[in-house]
């Protein structure tokens, strides 16, 4: 996964995502591989799972905010990264 530096990826290096979709943004800060297949086209490409647009966050899965998907990759961190940036905003 590629990210943009941002509060909500500060030490984020690899996230796992298990039924993400894109989002059609110019705000994203999460990025996938470029071998990544967008199951509803059945296209290859880069997308967008994770958004940042001021102090509004798109998501495009939730399944790695419960067990035990959490404990995976830096899942645990991002959950973190994204509870420090909803209380602080």
């Amino acid at each position: 996964t590629n990210f943009t530096e941002c509060p909500i990826t500060k030490g984020v290096s690899k996230i796992v995502l298990f039924t993400a979709t894109h989002i059609y943004t110019l705000y994203g800060i999460a990025f996938t591989s470029s071998d990544t297949y967008l199951s509803f086209t059945e296209t290859r490409g880069v997308y967008t799972p994770i958004a940042l647009n001021g102090n509004v966050i798109g998501i495009g899965d939730m399944s790695f905010m419960i067990d035990p998907f959490c404990e995976i990759a830096d899942n645990k961190k991002l959950i973190e990264n994204i509870v420090l940036f909803l209380i602080s905003s």
